[in-house]
């Protein structure tokens, strides 16, 4: 495994822009109400595939009218904290870019799918595996206070 200097700080970057990323999402979002609402979509698309077969139900109308009431009202949550969060991040990958862009190969770790990286797969790598870390972390502490 070789990664450079300039890995190192792209690394450090994406680790910080996904806990940035996290902390204005748990922060700006109301978890409960979110957890509300999946709730209910789930609610509602196991009585959609119930009535599957009978398309001239008004009942089905219904659940597709509050399943989409729902989707808005999910989509709006989660734009809030894209509000403070997409300028600050589209100035640092231009940052980026701009000091790392020339360097080509600047890690190779050994996976199975792909081994050399550039800054910007190396970036998008980091940001994947920490948000993934936060959110199983999350779950799990959440999972914790709720049998707690």
């Amino acid at each position: 495994m070789m990664i450079t200097q300039a890995g190192i700080e792209i690394i450090t970057l994406g680790v910080l822009i996904s806990l940035i990323n996290f902390a204005a999402n748990k922060r700006l979002v109301d978890q409960k109400k979110l957890k509300e609402i999946r709730k209910r979509q789930k609610e509602l698309q196991k009585e959609l595939k119930k009535m599957q077969g009978d398309p001239g139900n008004k009942r089905l109308q219904e659940i597709n009218k509050e399943l989409l009431d729902l989707m808005k009202e999910q989509t709006n949550m989660s734009m809030k904290p894209l509000m403070y969060t997409t300028i600050p991040i589209l100035i640092i990958i231009g940052f980026m870019s701009m000091r790392y862009g020339s360097l080509g190969v600047i890690a190779e770790i050994p996976l199975p799918f792909h081994s050399k990286f550039g800054w910007l797969g190396l970036y998008i790598l980091s940001s994947l595996i920490t948000t993934i870390i936060l959110e199983i972390a999350y779950k799990a502490k959440d999972r914790g206070k709720n049998n707690g």
